[in-house]
């Protein structure tokens, strides 16, 4: 995509000199506006709080550094002033989502590192450092470009735009969080889409698009929070999990078919290599090089803690070194403040010549890191990274019982039996939280209450060590069926980026537990699964409607899956069950 930008620019004819400018403009800031927003999308409170001292030395220490680091060299390099510098080393400091975050969510799928979060962390992180050098671009840029009457006002706007994108989006978030008024799953798509572009080409339209890309990631933070706590109150139908996970599928399929290739199709275009001056590509490499040698050194020691050995610290600053997707959204951005703020400043030729050299420095990161760095960090993963097999066991097809049956009495190890004996979604992402997606969004709840019977003899007779009688009567398949029957209801549910992190911070906190102890949590009943006024209880305090195996199976996923085994433990709690 970014050859073929390239190619459009460079060969005779002017192809591109036929669209206006602000056309490109414009297209780099709505696919700025979705990769933010699929950062707010996939930020989920709870890993980030387990992971957030890693996360924060992460995103912080290593790309601060190489900022400055590339600052110094290009002044020295290119001659420029230190404030346009500084812009330039934010923007080489970003590592790109597009390119991290899918291959640590393929990371996790195979167990690679799952055991200590470390893809769980990466991808947190990556969010962090794109705030901060999003933001720190945008105090620099303007301050580096101030001219005029309008100076203060230019350097004033960096901090201003920053708290003006995030108030709108808590805002829009906020607004979204009625789901009594978006109440289905394309009006909350338009809203959230819809709120992230208006945020983004209204801050854009004052010069303000780093506002507005913090803005995005706001609004996809909090309507996500808002969905799944149930709030603004009364105007909310009430928690729901599912809805983030939506929108995110269809944020990626965006990204992935739209947004991606017009980003690096436009930033290929703005490269004229006839006009460059001459050594802007050494120049250029150097300051990427150096910078990323820096980066590397510095981030395989701040991750040095008792709690990952060297080889681990060593993949940390590999998977530190993919860079595209930020650099592409924002290299151009000084050169065209500088054309529209400094034509009639006496060195306007000079800043022109900066500006060049800052977008030829942005598109050599990309070349450079974009493809290696992702190489890199396939190719070493398997080398440096301890394997978690009851990870990997989630996210593969169907196994057989005797796998299970091998299996240690964790609660980790109890969802990885239950994955294992049938609980998946076939070939697909698959995760236990995706199975009671699939539950709670089916209208027949004949099918789910033999589905749960099914289970509770399953889990019970694997718990007792009589697996042999579970395979004797057919339990595996009768599971099997009835979960395919459910998903052919339902429909496929595809594990987003959220809900790997939110389950793999589930697991990482559950205790280890007894045989006995897991059989009793099997009989645990359940809170939270949804609401209905269409089931109601009988006089025994029983939900009509709905067996008590049922009940109590369902208890156990659910127990499993939201981590309330601890709290629930001792005093069982009411069924409620959603209908369809």
């Amino acid at each position: 995509m970014l050859g073929t930008g390239l190619l459009l620019a460079n060969v005779p004819g002017g192809v591109v000199a036929a669209f206006p400018a602000k056309w490109g403009v414009q297209m780099r800031a709505a696919a700025l506006a979705t990769i933010f927003l699929r950062c707010g999308l996939e930020l989920e409170f709870k890993t980030m709080s387990l992971y957030k001292w890693p996360a924060l030395r992460l995103a912080f220490l290593p790309g601060v550094a190489e900022a400055l680091f590339d600052a110094g060299v290009a002044v020295g390099v290119f001659g420029m002033p230190f404030p346009l510098a500084l812009s330039l080393g934010f923007i080489l400091k970003a590592v790109g989502p597009g390119l991290v975050v899918p291959a640590m969510f393929q990371l996790q799928k195979q167990g690679l590192g799952a055991n200590k979060g470390i893809p769980s962390t990466v991808v947190i992180a990556a969010s962090f450092d794109d705030i901060i050098a999003i933001t720190g671009f945008s105090i620099f840029v303007n301050i580096a470009i101030a001219t005029g009457d309008s100076a203060a006002w230019q350097i004033a706007s960096g901090p201003l735009q920053v708290l003006f994108g995030i108030a709108g989006g808590v805002i829009a978030g906020v607004a979204l969080g009625c789901t009594r008024v978006f109440n289905n799953k394309y009006k909350r798509l338009i809203g959230i889409y819809g709120a992230a572009l208006l945020i983004m080409f209204f801050l854009e339209h004052y010069d303000m698009l780093s506002g507005g890309a913090l803005g995005s990631l706001t609004v996809g933070l909090v309507t996500c929070y808002m969905w799944e706590h149930g709030k603004p109150g009364r105007l909310s139908q009430g928690p729901a999990h599912g809805y983030s996970a939506d929108i995110e599928r269809v944020a990626a399929v965006v990204w992935n078919w739209v947004m991606e290739p017009i980003l690096f199709a436009t930033i290929g275009t703005s490269i004229v290599f006839a006009e460059l001056p001459q050594g802007t590509i050494a120049k250029s490499v150097l300051v990427v090089c150096t910078g990323l040698v820096l980066r590397t050194i510095i981030t395989f020691f701040i991750m040095g803690h008792k709690r990952y050995t060297w080889k681990e610290q060593l993949f940390y600053a590999v998977a530190w070194t993919p860079k595209a997707t930020v650099q592409a959204s924002l290299s151009a951005v000084p050169l065209s403040l500088i054309n529209r703020n400094l034509v009639n400043d006496p060195d306007y030729e000079q800043w022109v010549k900066w500006g060049s050299d800052l977008l030829a420095t942005g598109i050599f990161a990309i070349i450079i890191c974009a493809t290696l760095g992702t190489l890199c960090v396939f190719w070493f993963a398997p080398l440096l990274l301890e394997k978690s097999e009851e990870e990997a066991e989630l996210h593969r097809p169907s196994r057989s019982m005797s796998r299970a049956l091998t299996k240690q009495y964790s609660l980790t190890a109890v969802m990885a039996q239950q994955h294992s004996l049938g609980l998946g979604h076939g070939s697909e992402h698959l995760d236990p939280m995706a199975v009671l997606q699939d539950l709670r969004e089916a209208s027949d709840h004949t099918i789910i209450n033999e589905y749960f019977d099914a289970i509770d003899k399953l889990v019970t007779l694997v718990m007792e060590g009589k697996g042999q009688q579970a395979k004797d009567l057919g339990l595996c398949d009768t599971v099997l069926h009835l979960q395919e029957a459910i998903s052919r209801d339902v429909g496929p549910r595809q594990l987003t980026v959220r809900q790997m992190l939110h389950s793999s911070a589930l697991r990482s906190r559950q205790p280890a537990i007894t045989a006995a102890a897991a059989d009793q949590l099997v009989r645990l009943s359940l809170t939270g699964i949804g609401s209905t006024s269409g089931q109601r209880e009988n006089g025994t305090g029983e939900v009509q409607g709905i067996s008590p195996k049922a009940a109590a199976a369902a208890a156990a996923a659910a127990a499993l899956l939201q981590g309330n085994s601890q709290q629930h433990r001792n005093k069982p709690a009411e069924l409620d069950v959603e209908q369809g």
